[in-house]
């Protein structure tokens, strides 16, 4: 038997009907490190944003936010760390696991639709795209930690 785990999550959250695009409610982002990874607000520079129209918006941090998103991930993981049945190496006391990962996600709200295309250097609201390489460690049984290394695709 493989000690591999191919695993896929696909999600979507969105607001529909009168009140979706709300200013009373919160826009979702697609940025957080569960949802894409490599595209977290913090992550951004000034460099890297591009105005459309005059404005002083960013669409490289604008197409990451919406009222509706739809998220896809795949993994592929392997046990580095654990018990004899799972696991390469027999140490349970810190159980690893290796990812490779491929996310991919894209966010709009009523009446701003998204283009469905592959483009890098755009300004146009476009589903984005990650791959990497991840770690999770389980801490003693009471934390489970991540850290990773994403490559995003559609960053400047």
């Amino acid at each position: 038997m493989s000690p591999l785990t191919l695993a896929f999550r696909g999600y979507h959250l969105g607001r529909y009907l009168d009140d979706a695009d709300s200013d009373r409610l919160y826009q979702l982002f697609l940025g957080f490190e569960t949802m894409v990874r490599g595209y977290s607000i913090g992550s951004f520079d000034v460099s890297e944003c591009t105005s459309t129209d005059g404005s002083e918006g960013c669409a490289e941090i604008d197409r990451l936010i919406g009222s509706r998103i739809a998220v896809f991930n795949a993994e592929l993981r392997l046990p580095l760390f654990g018990n004899q049945q799972y696991g390469l190496i027999n140490f349970s006391s810190l159980p690893t696991e290796l990812t490779a990962f491929f996310d991919g996600g894209v966010a709009w709200s009523q009446g701003v639709e998204p283009e469905l295309k592959w483009a890098e250097r755009t300004t146009e609201r476009v589903p984005v795209f990650s791959a990497g390489v991840a770690a999770r460690v389980n801490f003693f049984g009471y934390l489970v930690g991540q850290f990773y290394l994403a490559w995003p695709f559609q960053r400047p």
